[in-house]
């Protein structure tokens, strides 16, 4: 005896179930232009679940029927209106942790209302991508199938809508053979609806394709205008207009089709001009407005041509992934990728000059302004490049970092930083404060430091402070070779062409070194250079720079600086419990006061005199004067040699400090 089935032994047990949904495939040719038309977004909260077994299918979920023939109450597996919720667009990989490795089916679905606009009109439903199969269903009917994980589709929904709609898109994402990707790949098998979803409206009669553009060997002088209509209405006149160039044609439409050339002259687009018009198409109550530039591409054997000049292409290959955002990117993962790419530029640039390889600098130098690159904008990038370093230092990190000269280099990008928006030579300075960064922490004798003022005086121009042998012989050989030497000096603001010499000081009778300045006339000096102190600071460590604002100088007690913040402040003291903005003002205080201090912070509790609010002048703070009654150094004083002018400049040149060996 045959024994019947049970409830459900269809459902659960055929493996024919696909059958029911291959007969409305979406390909290419529904696809519709729709470029500048105004659509709705359906983007936003869906519900959704995954479904590993793909019940939906085999059950017919999209009817949503609750009872049988009979009138019984049917048990349903499913509440599309209690499912979560995920954004759409995302991938569904990211929507839970448990969702991470997940490859099967997943169900989204949406309600939306619909009104009609204009009468006649026609809807579509655009779906800019859903990786990798997709099923659509709305209001209980299945309208179509497409395969691909990276390509928009378009299914016209217009005898389908009602008032209030219920879509469903069923994806699934499992890798097969015939697949991209395939079983074995080399990239993470994302899934779900990540691009976004969009109604577009048009007229019964709608333009569905449209190109204009530059036609083949028309020696730029024809543009070649192909239109294709889809509705009743195939015959008549529409209306081309590109108003920057004068040209407003009729263009007569036959069987759905145009095809014609148009004289004209437009601008070409390049990289180096992007250029773009207007371009409208008109055809009954429908239109299309494209931004377009018109250009030709050739290629001949293996060289790429535009606008009939030779190029080189270059350029990066990644996959469609973000970290935060799987396969779904926004434009700010996009220019987040270029940000990569510039700061993997802008370290091989920063290694270069740790290791003093001025020829590397500036040929990276040459390739970004070329690039089009913002050369203050490099300055900036470097300083935060290095600053970076230097926190790398402070949390021990990065132990055998140059700490002092990663200061030296930070302090010289900050003053480039402020000559360069007043400079109209942007590209000579920054050369010049990158050969000063190289240079920032180079060891040499007091032979090679007077060898570099002669060379200073001979070339007129910089000279590279250690060069290596060939170097120095090419500079001797070539004066306008870079780096070594510029025919031209530059501006003197912020050249390192040596002064005329001047005359040897008369020597002096033996004197003690002079004692450092009562704790009270270092206060005086304190409160005198504020201002100073305050910007200095700030260019080593942005964060301080406010905060000292609100401070002063308190006292000076042996080694130690006492700061007091106006109590109405207190708590910008937490700043400077970080090593790096604690480090930037006590570099400051020893700048001015010429040894080494610590400070302490706290509120003050009567206001102190009051700080010299003036401007602080353009100076560098490597070194300070020595005190107004210091007497002269003397020709048997071992330090006599530190205060000779050459040495000075060459101090200021380097923006560094100069040690004796021999000490």
């Amino acid at each position: 005896m045959k024994t019947p089935p049970k409830n459900f032994d269809a459902v659960i047990h055929n493996e024919a179930y696909t059958q029911d949904y291959l007969g409305k495939p979406i390909t290419h040719a529904g696809m519709l232009t729709d470029t500048g038309r105004q659509t709705e977004l359906l983007s936003g909260r869906w519900n959704f679940t995954v479904d590993q077994y793909d019940m939906a299918l085999r059950s017919k979920w999209h009817l949503e029927e609750t009872c049988d023939k009979t009138g019984r109450l049917i048990p349903l597996d499913y509440d599309y209106d209690q499912w979560e919720t995920v954004q759409v667009p995302s991938c569904w990989n990211l929507a839970r942790p448990e969702y991470f490795y997940f490859e099967s089916c997943g169900i989204y679905t949406r309600k939306f209302p619909y009104a009609e606009h204009q009468t006649g009109e026609r809807v579509f439903l655009k779906i800019g991508a859903a990786s990798y199969h997709a099923k659509v269903f709305l209001n209980k009917q299945f309208i179509g199938s497409h395969d691909g994980a990276s390509t928009p589709f378009y299914i016209e929904i217009t005898d389908v809508l009602e008032a209030d709609n219920r879509l469903i898109v069923n994806i699934e994402n499992r890798r097969q053979p015939d697949r991209v990707p395939m079983h074995n790949t080399d990239w993470f098998n994302y899934g779900g609806l990540y691009r976004d979803v969009e109604l577009i409206r048009v007229p019964g009669t709608f333009i569905k394709d449209f190109y204009c553009q530059l036609q083949k060997d028309s020696h730029f002088s024809l543009l070649d205008l192909r239109v294709t209509l889809d509705g009743p209405n195939q015959d008549g006149e529409g209306i081309l207009e590109i108003e920057e160039i004068g040209i407003k044609e009729s263009i007569v439409v036959t069987d759905g089709k145009a095809s014609i050339a148009i004289s004209a002259k437009p601008g070409l687009w390049s990289p180096d001009n992007p250029k773009l018009y207007t371009v409208k198409f008109t055809y009954g109550s429908d239109f299309i407005i494209e931004e377009i530039g018109f250009r030709e591409f050739m290629v001949k054997g293996t060289d790429i041509y535009l606008n009939g000049e030779n190029i080189l292409l270059k350029g990066i290959a990644c996959h469609e992934e973000s970290v935060l955002n799987g396969k779904a990117i926004t434009e700010e993962d996009v220019l987040q990728v270029f940000g990569l790419v510039s700061r993997h530029t802008l370290d091989a640039l920063s290694e270069s000059i740790l290791a003093g390889d001025m020829a590397s600098v500036i040929g990276q130098v040459d390739g970004l302004e070329q690039a089009g690159k913002d050369l203050q904008r490099l300055v900036l990038e470097l300083m935060d490049g290095f600053r970076n370093r230097l926190v790398s230092a402070y949390s021990g990190s990065d132990a055998n970092l140059d700490v002092e000269r990663m200061l030296r280099i930070c302090d010289i990008l900050a003053q480039t930083d402020e000559r360069m928006r007043f400079s109209l030579s942007k590209r000579i300075l920054l050369e010049t404060a990158l050969v000063r960064c190289a240079r920032a922490a180079k060891v040499a004798t007091l032979e090679e430091i007077i060898a570099q003022i002669n060379a200073l005086k001979a070339a007129g121009g910089v000279v590279t402070m250690g060069a290596p042998p060939a170097v120095a012989e090419a500079a001797a050989s070539d004066p306008t070779a870079r780096p070594v030497a510029r025919r031209t000096p530059p501006p003197a603001e912020y050249s390192a062409v040596a002064p005329p010499p001047v005359a040897e000081p008369p020597a002096a009778p033996a004197a003690a070194a002079p004692a450092p300045p009562p704790c009270g006339a270092e206060l005086d000096l304190l409160v005198a250079q504020w201002p100073q102190i305050v910007a200095h600071a700030g260019r080593i460590a942005v964060a301080v720079q406010g905060a000292l604002k609100d401070a002063a100088p308190l006292g000076v007690e042996e080694d130690t600086v006492h700061i007091g913040i106006d109590p109405e402040f207190e708590s910008e003291i937490a700043l400077f419990e970080t090593a790096r903005n604690r480090k930037a003002v006590e570099r400051s205080l020893a700048a001015v006061l010429n040894r080494p201090v610590a400070t302490t912070f706290q509120p003050w509790k009567e206001k102190p005199a009051r700080i010299a609010e003036t401007a602080a002048p353009a100076q560098t703070y490597h070194t300070a004067p020595p005190p107004a009654d210091a007497p002269a150094a003397r020709k048997g004083d071992p330090q006599a040699w530190k205060q000779r002018d050459e040495v000075k400049q060459v101090l200021d040149m380097f923006n560094g400090t100069i040690v004796d060996v021999r000490e």
